[in-house]
């Protein structure tokens, strides 16, 4: 994935500002519950064009990066001044270890998510803890749009559920410290215009992301609220 555009949340300082007091920051605030205050080092792996990654910087974390496309990385240094490893997991080697490893939305891109783990478990610390982020397939788009949901195939390899992902981490040594979930309408406009294929439907939702995105908001709200959030958020901690 080269894109920058989409990793960028559309260059939207709005959807950047949510996602960041809504969402990284919660994100931070799990992991300092899990590792205590000071500085902790920390590898972002796909961290993309490295605008998260900058906010743990900010917020105290030393962070690295490790991102396979050369575009995003190249942009994360020159933009958010990033220390990036620009490679695949399966290849990328440290001369040190991490206190902390994110891993948003990346597991479910593999084959064998276990691999990952594996993997990430000679880079961590021995009290090193892993958040892992991964869209949850219990959520409420789901059930609502069936088989016109947005299943990403054939690049999500692998779907999650509370329980599977809890299961998943523990399976592979990790003792769960906390989960939450996270909703997000990423997936709401594109469910919708597939539901309801006429022109007012693809005018409103099709043509600006982001206003699309704030309409479908209020949907992914309620799946929250109702216990079927989109996102799945784990931190672990190694056993």
């Amino acid at each position: 994935m080269d894109g920058i555009d989409n990793a960028e949340l559309f260059n939207s300082r709005l959807l950047k500002s949510i996602y960041i007091n809504y969402f990284i920051k919660k994100e931070i605030r799990a992991l300092r519950r899990a590792k205590g205050e000071g500085s902790l080092r920390l590898l972002d792996i796909g961290c993309g064009t490295g605008w998260t990654t900058r906010v743990y910087a900010d917020h105290g974390f030393e962070v690295t990066g490790l991102e396979p496309s050369r575009i995003r990385a190249d942009y994360a240094r020159e933009n958010y001044g990033i220390e990036v490893v620009c490679d695949y997991i399966e290849n990328a080697e440290f001369n040190q270890e991490f206190d902390v490893v994110v891993l948003r939305h990346i597991i479910e891109h593999f084959a064998d998510p276990g691999m990952v783990l594996r993997k990430i478990r000679g880079f961590l610390k021995k009290d090193g803890v892993v958040l892992v982020v991964v869209p949850n397939i219990n959520c409420l788009g789901r059930y609502l749009f069936e088989t016109k949901w947005a299943w990403v195939l054939p690049w999500h390899c692998n779907f999650f559920t509370p329980d599977s992902s809890r299961k998943f981490l523990e399976g592979e040594g990790f003792r769960i410290t906390e989960s939450y979930q996270t909703p997000t309408p990423l997936y709401y406009p594109g469910a919708l215009i597939r539901t309801f294929p006429n022109n007012l439907v693809k005018l409103v939702l099709g043509r600006n992301k982001v206003l699309a995105m704030v309409l479908c908001a209020p949907l992914a709200m309620v799946g929250k609220w109702l216990g079927r959030g989109d996102n799945l958020n784990v931190v672990a901690r190694v056993r």
